[in-house]
């Protein structure tokens, strides 16, 4: 596949002329929907392309991209548990310990 390649695709796809801003969103998604299916369609013939060995990497390397990512995920999830308990612990003891000290305050004055 050469590097060349996708930029020559992209630029013999006839542009998208900007309307005045009376133009919605679903009217721009419907105009560029088939521009995108042309694209993916495009994306999918160059992978067939592609050696078997290369795919099997690749689908290999997006299977341990996304297992690291959730890794990742629960370890950030842990960690600001953890952190949030901390917190709360800090909060709820120092309330405590306000409270007392009030008490102790009123209780001898």
């Amino acid at each position: 596949m050469a590097e060349g390649d996708l930029g020559q695709h992209l630029q013999s796809l006839p542009a998208i002329k900007p309307e005045p801003s009376g133009v919605v969103l679903e009217e721009w998604c419907r105009r560029a929907l088939p521009r995108v299916k042309v694209f993916l369609e495009w994306v999918r013939k160059r992978r067939e392309q592609l050696p078997p060995e290369f795919r099997r990497a690749s689908s290999a390397g997006r299977l341990l991209f996304q297992v690291l990512g959730v890794a990742g995920y629960a370890g950030y999830f842990v960690a600001m548990h953890t952190l949030m308990r901390v917190v709360s612990l800090v909060l709820v003891s120092g309330a405590w310990y306000a409270i007392y000290w009030f008490k102790k305050e009123l209780g001898a004055g």
